[in-house]
């Protein structure tokens, strides 16, 4: 399944914070035509879809370790 946003196709193991994410794609015709604070909610809303399988990543049998 690709992980993509309207029409923004995003790699399928992106990693970044939000920030760098911000940076690169906040200027795309996408988002540039969009009014600033509804742009920072896409913004969100197409971060969480980019980095989607990082956050159904399931541990099992993890063992915790304290220093």
């Amino acid at each position: 399944m690709l992980n993509q946003y309207k029409q923004i196709t995003f790699a399928e193991n992106y990693v970044g914070t939000f920030e760098q994410f911000k940076v690169e794609f906040e200027n795309t015709w996408v988002f540039r035509g969009i009014q600033e604070k509804e742009r920072l909610s896409e913004l969100k809303k197409a971060f969480k879809i980019a980095t989607r399988k990082l956050n159904d990543i399931k541990v099992k049998d993890a063992e915790v370790v304290s220093e």
